[in-house]
């Protein structure tokens, strides 16, 4: 999960200094307002936890973050196709696993920011406590 926020003179998305999986740990951990200088136009600009959007990674870069782990299942599939089916049943098993595993890291990456995106701060109403 990419966190990222727009500056408000270029419309140039800068990326998050932190990263968190939820708006309300970055805001306890980092607090609530922080400054990013923008990479076009240079400007440094504050802004609040609610302004953060989380978006996919690319196919590149979900790929070089999970690179070590596809490598592993990549290896293992092979040596176990190779050792139960022959060569050629242990190319297509692990190519086969490696796309499925990419599809379903996609899959988690999406459902975290849609999670991410869905929960803001200032609807939250915290320590209310109703009773007397």
């Amino acid at each position: 999960m990419k966190l990222i926020v727009k500056c408000p003179n270029c419309n140039t998305e800068n990326k998050a200094p932190h990263t968190m999986d939820n708006r309300i740990d970055y805001a306890m951990k980092y607090g609530d307002n922080f400054s990013v200088k923008c990479v076009s136009c240079g400007e440094t600009t504050t802004y609040h936890v609610d302004e953060i959007r989380a978006v996919d990674y690319s196919f590149s870069e979900l790929l070089i973050n999970k690179l070590l782990i596809f490598g592993v299942v990549y290896v293992a599939t092979l040596v176990l196709g190779i050792y139960l089916v022959g060569a050629m049943g242990g190319i297509v098993i692990s190519f086969v696993v490696i796309l499925l595993a990419f599809f379903l890291a996609k899959r988690n990456d999406t459902s975290k920011n849609l999670t991410f995106n869905r929960h803001k701060l200032k609807r939250r109403m915290a320590n209310v406590n109703l009773r007397k």
